[in-house]
């Protein structure tokens, strides 16, 4: 699951700063994954996946973030296209720093069957 997590947002981790720390690496993973297991609870339909995040992410948020919708739907598009066949649940996204490097683990469980795309949320992020 790591190596197609990393592949997967690979586009947002090239906008990292070079020397970017495992805390950076660790949020733009996570973000990824969140909206890798939404598309997949959304039953692949990236524009649902993409509603049901923007409209969450700006009641939780308290500052605007103006490109929000755009690197959602980007990422939405990307699973749903060229990851569509993976049904794999994202479970959990560690990023640590070992020996001058980072170490990224990601761990993952099968497609539990919830009712609402809510469950990716609660799923990756539990209250």
């Amino acid at each position: 699951m790591m190596c197609t997590l990393v592949m997967y947002a690979w586009p947002l981790i090239q906008l990292l700063r070079p020397d970017h720390g495992a805390e950076e690496l660790q949020a733009v993973l996570r973000c990824a994954a969140l909206v890798w297991n939404t598309v997949i609870e959304t039953e692949g339909q990236p524009a649902e996946a993409v509603v049901f995040l923007t409209q969450r992410m700006r009641r939780e948020l308290t500052r605007d973030l103006p490109h929000l919708t755009i690197v959602i739907g980007m990422l939405a598009y990307l699973k749903a296209e060229h990851f569509g066949s993976d049904a794999r649940m994202v479970d959990a996204v560690d990023v640590r720093s070992e020996g001058g490097k980072l170490r990224v683990t990601a761990t993952e469980r099968p497609r539990l069957r919830l009712d609402a795309p809510a469950n990716a949320v609660r799923a990756m992020y539990p209250p």
